[in-house]
């Protein structure tokens, strides 16, 4: 091989190589991860579904999310997903996670609208933590009430109106949390019990 040659291929790969990321890239502390491409996520997954079987991914860095990652995440086969730093949510997105089959946390939403809580009447995950909903309206509740996993969790609701409590009171899940609640009135009491 010239000299040439060799100074080229050396000139190539220090120009080329930090465009080429692994998965060794990412820190290992996942949830030091602020942004996550497609090609990202796929590796990490990859990564993760190899060495740690039967374990958690934890993304809580991450405080936006689009659908196409959303749907290399989803691949994931561990036990549980966390992405408790979003605070908002696209049905698109939502749809794409709808394949992660174990417990999936997204606790730091802060509101979901109807369109996107359609999504989890399609999840296969096996439960479903949105613990920084502290409300929750009469139109949203119907699509979440379709859940039909292990259970989901909105213990950061702290009222429910009646119309919103009859909505949930049909639930299609095994277990609907609602620790938060502090005060129920008779007529939202009275839709819960069914």
């Amino acid at each position: 091989m010239s000299t040439l040659t060799r100074l080229l291929l050396v000139f190539t790969s220090l120009l080329l190589g930090p465009l080429v990321a692994t998965a060794d890239d990412l820190p290992e502390d996942t949830d030091k991860i602020t942004s996550l491409t497609v090609e990202e996520a796929k590796r990490l997954v990859a990564q993760h579904n190899a060495e740690f079987k039967g374990k958690y991914l934890s993304l809580s860095g991450l405080t936006t999310l689009d659908a196409a990652t959303a749907k290399a995440l989803a691949g994931f086969k561990g036990e549980g997903l966390y992405l408790n730093r979003l605070t908002t949510l696209d049905a698109a997105t939502a749809k794409a996670l709808a394949e992660f089959m174990g417990y999936l946390g997204l606790d730091g939403l802060t509101t979901l609208d109807a369109a996107t809580a359609k999504a989890p009447a399609e999840f296969k995950c096996k439960a479903l933590t949105l613990k920084g909903l502290t409300t929750l309206d009469a139109a949203t509740a119907p699509a979440l009430a379709e859940f039909k996993g292990g259970g989901v969790n909105l213990n950061g609701l702290t009222t429910l109106d009646s119309d919103t409590a009859k909505a949930l009171a049909e639930f299609k899940g095994q277990v609907l949390r609602l620790n938060g609640l502090t005060a129920l009135d008779a007529a939202t009491a009275q839709a819960i019990k069914g």
